[in-house]
């Protein structure tokens, strides 16, 4: 999978809405729980197999400050 993924220098996407109260409040797991935390597990993962990771928000009443979401996605993905 890594020599897949690094030959056909494929990209990523991740979607998080915000901290974490934000994007649980939105984004569920099958189960019903947030998956805030299984997101930032899974982008400690793909941060070792490759540097094409691009983040997006959907933007919502409980978000709209575009500073403050973004800073936290840089955050996240340093």
């Amino acid at each position: 999978m890594i020599n897949l993924i690094s030959e056909n220098n494929m990209r990523f996407q991740l979607s998080i809405d915000g901290n974490k109260k934000v994007h649980d409040s939105y984004r569920k797991t099958s189960a019903g729980k947030g998956s805030y935390d299984l997101i930032e597990k899974n982008l400690e993962k793909f941060k070792k197999l490759s540097n094409n990771i691009y983040m997006r928000a959907t933007i919502t009443p409980d978000n709209i400050n575009i500073c403050e979401t973004y800073s936290h996605f840089k955050k996240s993905k340093a």
